[in-house]
């Protein structure tokens, strides 16, 4: 694996036969009927024929917003390794995609990260690899990079060069439009905060040489020959790709590629569903379940933290109103259990609980990193007979993601605490094409589907019976 380009195989006599006599358009279709025959497999080719980008994320963003970044960065590496030439000779360079260590995040406390004895997590800790690779596209943890990027000693990487990204200021005349230009980085404060540049000749474009600074939570500190500065607002990733294409770089980071929007149509699906929990992540939570719980359950996810004391303290309900609408539910649907996923302190915690006794929170002896206790908390939301969460909440979406990726009923599943602080609960679909359904999560997980589709059918639950009469308001923060 380990960035081998794509190569096409198949027996090219047989088929040659079939096709047209002119040269040009014989290998075209040859190699079109081999896609379509026999699809790409992956070569044992030598390190020096891919690219690497590598990407991150600003500081002070989650775990799930992160887990978003990853898809723009897929979709980048796709459009960067679109050619003309079906022949895949030396003038189409084939991109890897680099996944970025985890380390320190917002909403990940150190001092369990410390007591878990894992200060940093690769991809392959979280995620099911093989899952992950799925797709067409070469995907590798970092410490996978050649050593003629990384010194796997002091898991430093040396690059051809870093684009830092950044918002583009507002315009006076308040008319957003989707723009970017390029800075000089030595007039960027966003990027002296996070380099230093070695050598301060800069080019007339704003080139500055020579650098070194932070990657990836501050996993690592990375050097590159040299580094675009660039300020944007609106565009979607793919924009980066004629800059890419412009120079001949063999490695690349993409600094807080989070300033870019990312696609929200059929390719946002096609690469958010190659993010299935690793398996251990999976058993835990399912372990947690048959051990904890019973069925059928009401998985929650209750936001509280600063969507309480800033980011949405208008449209956090109170621990009373959320205790009156899980009691409602209980009642309504004969819950025997509700797991309940969140943020919250321990005196919130005793208070629900005191408000609906047949609540349950995770509990875990091993000193698990807390990026592990997440997913599994996750994981039991997710397998859940019905689900309710926060709005705007990335954990309750990828929540929600996943349900709709294994096919379980939307009326089970989009729900949410009401943003008027109400004690319903109100209907909040996603806002762009739903899910389809994932025919490898389906299988891998059909026992566990099956319990749900029978706990479904005998409470033969209706999609609307549980909404409020304002579920049709705008979808203004999903």
């Amino acid at each position: 694996h380990n960035g081998a380009r794509p190569v096409l195989t198949c027996a090219k006599r047989t088929i040659e036969t079939m096709l047209v006599e002119n040269d040009t358009y014989r290998r075209r279709i040859f190699a079109f009927v081999v896609f379509l025959t026999f699809g790409i497999v992956r070569s044992t080719a030598g390190e020096s024929e891919s690219r690497y980008l590598l990407y991150d994320a600003k500081i002070g963003e989650g775990f799930n917003l992160q887990k978003e970044i990853f898809i723009r960065a897929a979709w980048l590496v796709q459009r960067l390794n679109e050619c003309d030439d079906l022949d895949g000779d030396d003038g189409c360079p084939v991109w890897v995609v680099v996944l970025p260590p985890w380390c320190q995040l917002a909403h990940w406390n150190n001092a369990e990260i410390s007591r878990s004895g894992k200060a940093r997590l690769s991809w392959g800790d979280l995620f099911d690899v093989a899952h992950l690779n799925r797709t067409r596209l070469n995907i590798i943890d970092y410490h996978q990079l050649p050593t003629n990027i990384i010194d796997h000693k002091t898991t430093k990487a040396k690059l051809s060069a870093v684009v830092h990204l950044e918002t583009h200021r507002p315009p006076d005349d308040g008319k957003w439009e989707p723009v970017y230009h390029q800075i000089p980085c030595k007039k960027s404060s966003a990027f002296l905060r996070e380099f230093e540049v070695s050598f301060l000749s800069e080019h007339a474009s704003g080139v500055s040489e020579h650098v070194s600074g932070v990657y990836s939570g501050y996993c690592n500190d990375i050097q590159a020959k040299q580094a675009i500065c660039i300020q944007t607002w609106g565009l979607g990733t793919t924009f980066l790709a004629d800059i890419i294409n412009k120079n001949d770089w063999q490695s690349v980071l993409i600094k807080n590629l989070d300033h870019t929007s990312g696609p929200y149509d059929h390719n946002y699906h096609q690469f958010r569903r190659l993010l299935l929990p690793h398996h251990t992540i999976r058993n835990k939570g399912q372990t947690f379940v048959k051990s904890e719980i019973r069925r059928p359950y009401l998985g929650v996810h209750m936001r509280r933290g600063d969507f309480v004391s800033y980011a949405h303290p208008d449209t956090t309900p109170s621990i009373d109103v959320i205790g009156r609408s899980l009691s409602f539910l209980v009642e309504r649907h004969g819950f025997r259990s509700v797991f309940v996923a969140t943020d919250a302190t321990e005196q919130d915690k005793k208070t629900l609980k005191s408000l609906v006794p047949s609540i349950v929170f995770f509990s875990d002896s091993t000193n698990q990193h807390p990026g592990v206790v997440a997913m599994a908390e996750q994981w039991i939301c997710i397998i859940a007979d019905m689900f309710v969460g926060t709005r705007p909440s990335r954990f309750t979406l990828n929540i929600q993601e996943e349900r709709d990726l294994l096919g379980i009923p939307a009326a089970s599943t989009w729900n949410h605490f009401c943003q008027d602080q109400s004690d319903q609960i109100c209907y909040k679909p996603n806002w762009f094409d739903p899910f389809p359904e994932c025919p490898q999560r389906t299988e891998l997980l059909k026992d566990v589907l099956q319990t749900l589709s029978t706990n479904l059918a005998n409470k033969n639950r209706k999609a609307d019976s549980h909404l409020s009469p304002d579920d049709h308001r705008d979808h203004d923060e999903l």
